[in-house]
């Protein structure tokens, strides 16, 4: 009879301070205070005792995922997190160590999101046939001056930037490389990043372990936000040839953008290293996603989706949302936003929603507010690039004032590669001074 392990299933107390130090990393306000069940007592977090727990108790305030108190005990979670656990002598079951037989609120938010969407319909497109080249090419002259490829059949939606599914974009690549389980055996000991805005890291067998564990009954469990797994110095360097650029979008301007003034030739590769995050492996159990964004830069995004189920949302730049359902900081969780917000949210005219499933590339337009939610776990990459079809000069505008240092690269870059486009920035920095 298979059993469940306490080594194989629980954290240990090192483990359980690296998800303690990502996830008060992740979301610092969660730290500031919490309700100790009485309604004239707040107590400052900071001040417990925090010896192996990783407990941040607001992550489960919504109570999403029912925890009973066996297992909060089991866990180590709740008001005796700070308590020592002693591993062995937990009275572990044979199998499906976690599971409740009572349904969730989670449970039926799911269920109801694993429909595919009726309305809008959004366009499917081949990623074959979105890669031949136009007959009518308005710039063939600047074209053929340039290191970029003659426009694309897909400028058509990134100039109407409207959402669209590419399919086939993934041919040739092998999609058992990205199965989670395989990641967790290739780079087990390697410390994974889980955002842009924090450095904390931890082990993708840590974060492994807490997916099976304690991420169980967190709201919105952590995901994996990895935008350095291509750098050269990087053990996960070697997923760059795991899958290809689908070759339908647009060449990525950003990449023009020179090193520095006395190195113009440097190879591609430094050229990434030293632009702002462009390109990210995301991976995360289900309830875990990105809260309502803009894409940053007012960059176009491509995401490839290789294992699991996403629910997406993507609002038009011009439609006003409702109070609360807006863009603010701290992002209310992408799970929490679909419960709260999503009935009033996509009778809204011009939303799109998005059932993503394995081998479907998502479009996203720049401008548009988005959020997505995992439904099962998940694997995908996904990049940001620069095109210069739609509102080029408004990405212009946006990386001189986020970015001004890679602006001045970048506006070099275009000067030597691209001398159409950077005569349309000057005559807009006219236009703007005038």
């Amino acid at each position: 009879m298979n059993t469940c392990k306490p080594e194989d299933i629980l954290l240990t107390p090192e483990e359980r301070y690296d998800v303690y130090f990502v996830k008060s990393s992740e979301r610092p306000h969660l730290l500031e205070t919490f309700d100790n069940n009485d309604a004239t007592s707040e107590i400052n977090h900071k001040e417990l005792p925090l010896m192996d727990g990783c407990d941040i108790p607001r992550w489960r305030a919504e109570q999403l995922v029912p925890c009973s108190p066996y297992w909060e005990s089991a866990l180590n979670v709740g008001f005796g997190c700070s308590l020592l656990r002693r591993e062995r002598q937990l009275p572990l079951r044979p199998s499906k160590c976690f599971q409740t037989s009572t349904r969730s609120p989670w449970e039926a938010l799911q269920q109801y999101l694993l429909q595919q969407p009726t309305s809008p319909c959004v366009e499917r497109i081949s990623c074959a046939q979105a890669s031949q080249p136009l007959a009518n090419n308005n710039n063939s002259n600047a074209m053929k001056e340039s290191s970029i490829p003659q426009r694309k059949y897909f400028s058509k939606w990134e100039e109407q930037n409207y959402p669209v599914i590419v399919e086939g974009a993934t041919e040739g690549w092998n999609l058992e490389t990205w199965k989670f389980d395989n990641l967790v055996q290739r780079f087990a000991n390697v410390r994974w990043r889980f955002s842009d805005t924090h450095g904390a890291m931890m082990s993708l067998a840590t974060y492994a372990k807490y997916v099976a564990s304690e991420g169980l009954t967190d709201d919105s469990p952590l995901a994996v936000y990895d935008s350095e797994f291509g750098e050269e110095n990087s053990p996960m360097h070697e997923l760059l040839a795991d899958y290809t650029v689908p070759p339908c979008f647009s060449d990525d301007l950003f990449g023009l953008a020179v090193e520095d003034d006395d190195d113009e030739d440097d190879d591609d590769d430094n050229h990434a290293n030293s632009r702002p995050p462009w390109r990210w492996i995301l991976a995360g159990p289900p309830r875990s996603g990105t809260g309502l964004h803009i894409d940053p830069l007012w960059t176009n995004a491509w995401v490839t989706l290789l294992q699991g189920l996403k629910r997406w949302i993507l609002i038009p730049p011009h439609v006003e949302l409702p109070e609360g359902a807006g863009l603010r900081e701290p992002q209310v969780p992408s799970v929490i936003w679909f419960r709260d917000y999503y009935d009033k949210v996509k009778q809204l005219e011009g939303v799109v929603e998005i059932l993503q499933k394995p081998g479907e590339t998502v479009f996203v337009p720049n401008g548009w507010p988005h959020l997505v939610l995992n439904l099962e776990q998940t694997v995908a990459v996904t990049h940001n690039y620069a095109s210069e079809f739609g509102p080029f000069e408004r990405m212009w505008d946006e990386t001189v004032q986020n970015e001004p240092e890679f602006a001045h690269r970048w506006y070099k870059g275009l000067c030597r590669h691209r001398p159409d486009l950077a005569s349309r920035i000057q005559r807009n920095n006219n236009s703007s001074e005038a």
